[in-house]
């Protein structure tokens, strides 16, 4: 098997061993790793040698990461994971390191067909007939130099980050009581930035930065006197406040309705490109309308105005979230994009029904349903395109991973799935039942009366269930709704959106039949 264990390392690390063997450089090379197109690029002064061991199948990690870098190599300080403008990671040693190992162990694979892996009784898994995941292969790293105390050096490194981040709010604090004018948007920002790191940092007892004392008594000590100053700070600045001109207010707000945008896309984590690209538009339009009045909001005024501060705050903050949804966002083209968002939706309504436990075998046959004839749509796996003629859209893979994480909650959910009651039963016929007359519409000529017809026994059911606070089948004294609510409340939206467009189209049929008469 050791010519499979070479394909292996190879296919991982992107024919890397081939280039090593064929130098003669006895199987060893430092390198700059390269994991699921991300680069990782290392401290300076940092170093990783693999070694490729055959005899024992095993890749073996060797590397002074556990030391840390600064920019010019000295030591007691560390560059910050982070994402740099080409795409590249620059990283802590003891991140980095870890990294690789998940990776090695995550990906390394060889490639066998399922007889021979059955014929070698190694308890290797199979999947589409060829790619195998062996469960005897080893994955050693050295980590004799790794520190013995991470999560306490890590704790230490978090309250010198907050201790950081604390002198800036007082900082900034002490520079509005220094101006006098102060407005109370600036202090209701503050105090929101304050409420949140109090509510991540102060322990079950009380404590605020009770946890990282431990790592680190006397910097805890700091952040804890720095957080009463900025408090005590804020209450002093309340009898102060000045108000805010109206033309900042109007402009405060449409600051905090993109924040709040931008949060929210943040923590979509299935958010498109597409999706980010207005927002960026309206926050650069913003930007560039102040950089046109002097670098202020305001028109016509030397001197800064109240509320200045608080519009620059919640631009940057603005600016640093749209960074974090531009690096999570996934490209998916405009062909795609039904597609993707079909998917989405589905994705989105399962996580519902995973967190309500309280779901049904026909709520997951309906989305079951909706997967296969995405599924059942694809051409050589491919969404929306045609591989023979190498139109392949942008966005498969994002799609290909909303698919299968799909067909994932599914799975979790059929185990807790609940029985439907007969009256629910009853409510969900009728609405299939509609559905397919709706859909067998589309194919052939309708009139108005079928539509208004079909309106009506939608309006039905729809009106039964908001008079009981959108709840299909409502029994008096129940304090849960009857299983299967998802599933119904999806078919009827389902049949009004047919509906709707059945409408438009006999309505646009019409418009053109006069427009000839005339």
């Amino acid at each position: 098997m050791a010519g499979d264990f070479d394909k292996a390392a190879d296919l991982y690390l992107g024919g890397l061993f081939e280039k090593i063997n064929a130098a003669g450089q006895a199987g060893k090379l430092e390198v700059q790793m390269v994991h699921e197109g991300i680069k990782l690029r290392m401290p300076d002064g940092g170093k990783i040698a693999i070694t490729k061991d055959p005899d024992s199948q095993a890749l073996v990690v060797h590397s002074n990461l556990h030391d840390t870098f600064s920019s010019d190599g000295a030591a007691d300080t560390e560059v910050p994971f982070k994402m740099m403008p080409d795409r590249s990671w620059e990283a802590s040693g003891e991140e980095l390191h870890s990294f690789i190992e998940d990776g090695l162990a995550k990906h390394l694979k060889v490639q066998a067909s399922c007889d021979e892996v059955k014929a070698q009784g190694k308890g290797a898994v199979c999947r589409g007939g060829w790619m195998v995941q062996r469960a005897d292969q080893a994955l050693q790293v050295d980590k004799s130099g790794l520190p013995r105390r991470l999560e306490s050096r890590r704790q230490a490194l978090q309250a010198r980050s907050l201790a950081n981040t604390l002198n800036v709010v007082r900082r900034r604090l002490a520079q509005l009581q220094g101006e006098r004018a102060h407005t109370k948007e600036d202090l209701a920002h503050f105090k929101k930035v304050l409420d949140d790191i109090d509510g991540r940092w102060r322990d079950e007892e009380g404590t605020f930065a009770g946890k990282l004392a431990a790592a680190d008594a006397k910097t805890a000590g700091l952040c804890s006197r720095l957080f009463n100053e900025c408090y005590d700070m804020l209450e002093a600045m309340q009898h102060s406040v000045v108000e805010m001109p109206p033309e900042l207010r109007d402009m405060h707000g449409r600051l905090l309705t993109l924040q709040a945008q931008l949060a929210k896309m943040q923590a979509d984590a299935d958010h498109t490109l597409a999706e980010v690209l207005p927002l960026q538009e309206q926050l650069d339009e913003i930007d560039a309308e102040r950089l046109s009045k002097g670098g202020s909001f305001a028109s016509g005024t030397d001197t800064a105005q109240p509320g200045e501060a608080v519009c620059n705050e919640v631009l940057n903050h603005c600016y640093e979230l749209l960074a974090a949804c531009v690096r999570g966002a996934e490209d998916v083209s405009v062909e795609m994009k039904d597609v993707y968002d079909q998917l989405r939706g589905t994705k989105n309504a399962l996580r519902k029904l995973l967190g309500k436990r309280h779901h049904t075998a026909e709520d997951l046959r309906h989305y079951q349903q909706q997967l296969e004839r995405i599924d059942g749509a694809r051409v050589d796996g491919v969404f929306c395109g045609n591989l023979e003629k190498g139109i392949i859209p942008h966005g498969q893979a994002a799609a290909a991973k909303l698919l299968d994480e799909c067909y994932d909650l599914i799975e979790q959910l059929a185990d807790s799935a609940e029985d439907m009651p007969a009256e629910m039963k009853t409510i969900h016929a009728q609405l299939e039942a509609y559905r397919h007359d709706l859909e067998a519409m589309l194919r052939r000529q309708r009139t108005h009366e079928e539509l208004r017809a079909m309106q009506d026994k939608l309006d039905a059911i729809d009106d039964e269930r908001t008079a009981h606070a959108g709840i299909f089948a409502h029994q008096p004294g129940e304090r849960e709704p009857p299983p299967g609510q998802a599933v119904c409340s999806a078919l009827l939206n389902h049949c009004y959106r047919l509906l709707h467009d059945l409408m438009a189209d006999l309505a646009a049929v019409e418009a053109e039949a006069a427009q000839a008469e005339q």
